[in-house]
């Protein structure tokens, strides 16, 4: 999982974990973010990307996408 996933670092840590056959799964709460970026991505990679709209402060929130996605590594880059 990428925190900030949508922003210009996370979204290039995307493109290579994507092209190197990971699914990486993108959280951003979009304060910085345009979510055309996600199309962009999936544009680039040729791949669907799951996102999750939320803030990596919620964590009731993150602890179910943890578990709902199964994650097994987490880059932060929010």
């Amino acid at each position: 999982m990428l925190t900030g996933g949508l922003g210009y670092i996370a979204s290039h840590c995307a493109t290579i974990l994507a092209q190197a056959g990971y699914q990486p799964i993108l959280l951003d709460n979009l304060s910085n973010a345009k979510l055309s970026v996600l199309e962009a991505l999936e544009t680039i990679t040729g791949h669907d990307l799951p996102f999750i709209e939320a803030d990596v402060r919620d964590t009731d929130e993150l602890e179910a996408v943890l578990r709902e996605h199964q994650v097994s590594a987490v880059m932060h880059f929010a």
